[in-house]
């Protein structure tokens, strides 16, 4: 076992994407830290009594609603008068204003959006409209990825070898196997295991990542499990190593 490093995660951020959090901020495992999706602007032809306010009412109307949440119904202002006119909101969304026409424009958020969540507590290292840095602190353990990939989990750190070991009850984990065979790998993914760390070098194929590593961090791991209950890893096979989160910043 290498020792403790400080490592980063990044994340890329498109072009339509919403971060949630600013440089300095601590951020929780599976907390929204991006959104992204298209929003949908809808236009709606409101001259017919929008036409009967003057031009100084409407920029009133422009100044205090702009990028405000209104609600279907809510009412946006009245006309006055002796027929008396009320302008409702017709759709829910951001009041992007009324323009010289007197059409108003909502913005509507999209209701399927890509939401990312933070894999491990991190505090945010970096912003820009590239990327999003994530940084931790972890011990490392060097391997031999025999299956590359990488992926997130937890982990017990206990030695699987029979196949009534392998259950519901590993659904998420990457967990120590000592059983290589093609059956037990196939049943692991079966029931949900999402990475693999043995210590034995054999070609093995799955479609999960795996990663090989020595006897004396297989025994420190295997020690690890008997003190604690799980562990969040990171399963990094293609760069040939496994990160242990550390419990505090």
């Amino acid at each position: 076992m290498k020792g403790v490093v400080k490592t980063k995660w990044i994340v890329r951020v498109g072009p339509k994407a919403k971060i949630k959090c600013e440089i300095g901020d601590v951020v929780e495992q599976n907390q929204v830290i991006l959104e992204e999706g298209n929003d949908i602007l809808k236009v709606f032809d409101a001259s017919v009594v929008l036409s009967k306010l003057s031009r100084d009412k409407i920029e009133n109307i422009n100044g205090s609603l702009k990028d405000k949440l209104l609600k279907m119904g809510d009412v946006i202002c009245e006309t006055g008068g002796l027929i008396n006119k009320k302008i409702f909101v017709p759709v829910e969304g951001i009041f992007c204003g009324i323009d010289e026409f007197f059409n108003m424009t909502i913005r509507i958020e999209e209701q399927d959006r890509k939401t990312v969540r933070s894999p491990v507590k991190a505090k945010v290292a970096e912003k820009d409209k590239e990327k999003l840095v994530l940084e931790f602190r972890a011990d490392e353990i060097k391997g031999k990825g025999i299956v590359p990939g990488r992926v997130w989990g937890e982990s017990d750190f206990k030695e699987y070898g029979l196949m009534s070991e392998l259950n519901y009850e590993c659904e998420g984990k990457i967990i120590m196997v000592s059983n290589t065979d093609a059956m037990f790998i196939t049943k692991a993914e079966v029931v949900g295991v999402v990475g693999l760390i043995v210590k034995d070098e054999k070609e093995i194929e799955a479609d999960i990542p795996i990663l090989k590593i020595g006897s004396a961090d297989w025994d420190k791991l295997l020690q690890m499990g008997k003190e604690n209950g799980l562990y969040r890893v990171l399963l990094n096979a293609k760069l040939d190593r496994l990160l242990i989160v550390k419990d505090k910043e």
